[in-house]
């Protein structure tokens, strides 16, 4: 009766994800935004490092503490280096792009334009996985990426002068979009195929582990010319007047994100690269939703509509693959039941 409901490791790992994204994301506007009551840290691309060295070191933690989830280190890196250097500055590309469109672009346009991520993730899903999808996913998709775009036209208060223009912000997410549409796709494929050590799939901490050690030398790099040297953004953060303060709020903004890398990659293992982009819709509804109404007050009516039809077609999605799922495995089924029955009467002749 209940066969469709997820497993409660899956339901725990989706709820653990959609309530830890939503958490940093509002957190690391109010740390990165250069709106009214945002601290305006100019430094994304430090932040976004720092997370990183927190997500190993948990990941580290982890595996001394449950044998089970260890891994081979040498062995997983040198079976899938390519994959993993590519996953892991995509993903680089997308969390700092994405925290550097905050200093120009508020979170509910940011969110609106993350909300497309599940059509460029069925191109990539294409091409890298070899996933064929059907008619119907892919008019709803369509339809979900044109609720979407229905929000676009809105745009933000007027800035002040010298602040960062708008379209800064707009390319800066267009790129972490694309990038974000693409990280499970890779990742799904790593933890699926026989990619990993001994011809065996990545486990979720391998992936964490890798995605985020890699991760930090490429942000090393554009944080030191980023926020150094062209503009004096950890020099004014970290031996400012509020320099304490500062150390305090960063630390609790990575504490997050180290349970956060892994959470994720559990949740991408558990269900499948475009499920996961789904789920993700269904934080980006709730993200967008809150920030429209709490953070950036908006009352436009285009937006509103967007978003009627963003969770529409999001429900629509899960009752429309669900479906599938269920339809293929009784197919499944029933072929398996008409190919042992010739077997069964021929020993039975015999």
């Amino acid at each position: 009766m209940f066969s469709w409901l997820p497993s409660p490791l899956t339901a725990i790992m989706v709820s653990l994800y959609f309530v830890l994204n939503l958490g940093l994301n509002y957190y690391n506007v109010y740390l990165l935004g250069g709106g009214p009551g945002q601290l305006h840290l100019p430094i994304p691309i430090f932040y976004t490092m720092l997370h990183q060295v927190t997500i190993v070191t948990f990941t580290a933690m982890w595996c001394l503490a449950v044998p089970s989830v260890r891994f081979p280190l040498y062995d997983t890196f040198m079976s899938s280096w390519k994959w993993l250097i590519f996953v892991s500055t995509i993903y680089a590309a997308s969390i700092a792009t994405n925290n550097g469109s905050f200093a120009s672009i508020s979170l509910t346009v940011n969110t609106i334009f993350k909300s497309a991520i599940p059509f460029p993730t069925m191109i990539f899903s294409y091409f890298i996985e070899s996933k064929r999808y059907t008619i119907p996913i892919i008019a709803i998709v369509s339809i979900l990426v044109a609720g979407t775009l229905l929000a676009v036209p809105w745009h933000a208060k007027p800035k002040p002068a010298g602040a960062t223009p708008e379209w800064v912000g707009i390319v800066l997410v267009v790129i972490s979009t694309l990038a974000t549409a693409m990280r499970p796709v890779v990742s799904s494929h790593l933890m699926r195929s026989n990619a990993g050590a001994g011809g065996k799939p990545l486990t979720a901490t391998a992936m964490a582990f890798w995605d985020a050690l890699i991760a930090i030398p490429v942000l090393a790099v554009g944080s030191v010319v980023t926020d150094v040297v062209m503009r004096p953004g950890v020099q004014e953060v970290f031996a400012g007047a509020n320099a304490m303060n500062n150390i305090g709020l960063i630390s609790l903004g990575c504490l997050f994100a180290g349970v956060y890398g892994p959470v994720t990659f559990y949740t991408i293992k558990l269900t499948s690269s475009l499920s996961f982009v789904i789920i993700g819709n269904f934080k980006q509804l709730a993200l967008l939703a809150g920030a429209a109404l709490f953070v950036d007050k908006v009352s436009d009516p285009l937006l509103w509509t967007g978003v009627g039809v963003v969770a529409l077609s999001t429900l629509a999605y899960s009752y429309q693959t669900n479906m599938e799922k269920r339809a293929a495995a009784e197919l499944a089924a029933k072929k398996a039941a008409t190919e042992a029955t010739p077997l069964k009467k021929g020993v039975a002749a015999a």
